[in-house]
């Protein structure tokens, strides 16, 4: 592995992360059910068949409907658990039990997901992850937003932990009529606009497009404070359905205006990041010259020279070199990628810069290259 490679792995780390695999515009900070089912021990589905004891943790009896996992650790007739609350006896019930591979059931911890009818079939029918993505998602794009408040947010949670491509390729099951009416109901929490925003990007259909273009743009140029919930989705669905021109639109209300919001300017950087790796029909020239613009904003200059040292852009290396000796970019993490930017640049006047900086600046320098050579070894 090189040592340029590795230089450059330590600006992302220290900023920002640099090529999501999941979908990046969604929060999904919790499991699905099928990744705690498969991280379980066991996994059935039951009802509790009295009432919880009065010893703590409490134990109940549980009638077991379905095995969803170790099926050859059931015996017969009730299972004698203490799960992690106690559960109304005759409600449906996923029990999950934790532990070491070789305990016994009783000894495992468990943890007690009550469910409907509807869930009870949902948990049954969904596909595990063995399962191609394309058919698990699929599945779960029909509960995107149904009623079942558990259901609703698992199958986000699907989509959320899936990848981009995963996501793209299971684009047709998403009818782009919802997702629309899903980004303007206040009802949906925000924290899931953001991917509908990107999934509205998918649309294939001429009309598909144009409605969800002149949807996103509202939303781009509507008055707003600082925070947008999933404004970085609606950036990123934009650029995927309008190019070039969404481009425009960005950089100049966003990158190129130094009174633009700060939550705005990340969600552009963000959304910008997203379309240089996945997008297609702007070229990587255009996309970091409008990444290039927060140059003269201290509080981002971080994200974009680790942005342009990723994408090996080095027409900014004069600017990038020039930034170190002003007061307001004295930040350790701005100085730090700028020296590591210069290091990986294979320009002779990057090499030419850094060392007239080290003279200017040898204790700086000096400590800037010593947390780089951490993870370089040299």
């Amino acid at each position: 592995m090189s040592t340029r490679f590795v230089l450059t792995a330590v600006l992302v780390l220290a900023t920002i992360v640099s090529k999501t695999r999941a979908c990046p515009f969604c929060n999904a900070v919790k499991p699905t059910l099928a990744q705690q089912r498969d991280a379980a021990v066991a996994a059935f589905v039951g009802e509790p068949i009295d009432k919880p004891s009065g010893y703590r943790p409490a134990t109940q009896s549980f009638e077991i409907h379905r095995a969803l996992k170790s099926k050859d650790l059931l015996g017969a007739g009730p299972l004698r658990l203490a799960p992690d609350l106690p559960v109304k006896e005759g409600s449906l019930v996923l029990l999950l039990g934790s532990g070491a591979a070789d305990a016994r059931l009783r000894d495992l911890q468990w943890t007690a997901i009550q469910l409907d009818e509807t869930a009870y079939a949902y948990v049954v029918q969904s596909p595990d992850l063995r399962q191609p993505s394309a058919k698990r998602l699929a599945f779960f794009s029909r509960y995107l937003e149904h009623a079942n408040r558990l259901l609703a947010e698992d199958a986000y949670l699907e989509f959320g932990h899936a990848t981009y491509d995963q996501t793209a390729e299971a684009a047709d099951h998403l009818a782009m009529s919802d997702l629309r009416r899903w980004l303007a109901d206040p009802q949906v929490p925000p924290e899931r606009k953001g991917f509908y925003s990107l999934a509205l990007g998918f649309a294939k259909t001429d009309t598909d497009r144009e409605q969800n273009r002149k949807l996103l743009r509202e939303r781009i140029v509507a008055p707003a404070n600082d925070f947008r919930a999933g404004f970085d989705g609606i950036l990123a669905g934009y650029l995927l359905l309008d190019g070039a021109r969404a481009l425009k639109l960005i950089e100049s209300r966003y990158l190129a205006d130094p009174k633009a919001a700060d939550g705005d300017v990340r969600g552009a950087l963000k959304a910008l990041r997203f379309y240089h790796d996945f997008g297609h029909g702007v070229g990587p020239r255009q996309i970091a010259a409008a990444v290039a613009r927060v140059l003269d904003r201290p509080e981002f200059a971080a994200e974009a020279i680790t942005d342009l040292a990723r994408w090996d852009d080095w027409e900014f290396a004069a600017q990038v070199a020039s930034l170190y000796e002003r007061k307001d970019y004295a930040d350790p993490f701005v100085r730090r990628s700028i020296v590591g930017y210069l290091k990986v640049c294979p320009l002779p006047q990057a090499a030419a810069a850094l060392d007239r900086l080290r003279q200017l600046d040898p204790k700086g320098i000096g400590e800037a290259e010593k947390v780089l050579s951490v993870f370089t070894g040299k």
